[in-house]
């Protein structure tokens, strides 16, 4: 409830779903354990269910839009965006997804070094660091993925999306800027 729900990234809280015979249990636990959500917090989730619909459409969109320009650069390897038909388990996501959202990857052809990637995150205007997917803002990281972990990314670079809700040719622009660096 803290990231698309809530749609600020400013709430801390959560849901369980639950049937009844296991939300008998979590009723029970939480009681006991006196964990309750503050109500302004409550209050924060509710007005953003109110807009939830239209910003998830507008978060699918754009990053489909970002992931599809990404293909089209030459510095990116591949785009991890199960939406797109290029993705390895597309076809799973077809069958069981109706949308997408907002959060996605991609890989690089080349392998920069760290001091080359915080260049290019570092000239980046529009999109913070963070891990707090799902929110208005646009937000990414990068991490290299260990040799040792069995991965078809093993060694790779993979930078993480989240694309929020500015203007998605804004994102772009934002983007290009920082692979020009790489070039």
């Amino acid at each position: 409830m803290t990231k698309y729900i809530s749609g600020y990234s400013d709430v801390l809280a959560g849901s369980v779903s639950a049937n009844a015979r296991c939300g008998t249990v979590f009723k029970n636990f939480y009681k006991h354990m006196e964990i309750y959500t503050p109500a302004e917090e409550c209050y924060l989730a509710l007005r953003g269910l109110q807009s939830l619909s239209t910003r998830l459409r507008q978060h699918e969109e754009s990053a489909l839009i970002v992931a599809k320009w990404l293909q089209t650069m030459s510095l990116v390897d591949e785009v991890l965006h199960p939406a797109l038909p290029s993705h390895p388990e597309h076809k799973i996501w077809k069958r069981d997804f109706r949308g997408s959202s907002g959060l996605f990857a991609f890989t690089f052809r080349k392998d920069y070094s760290e001091q080359e990637l915080a260049a290019f995150i570092n000239s980046l205007e529009l999109f913070r660091l963070g891990y707090s997917w799902g929110g208005y803002k646009s937000l990414l990281t990068a991490a290299k993925m260990l040799r040792a972990t069995p991965s078809r990314y093993a060694g790779k670079t993979i930078v993480r999306l989240s694309i929020g809700l500015e203007d998605r040719d804004d994102l772009i622009h934002d983007l290009e800027k920082g692979f020009a660096l790489l070039k």
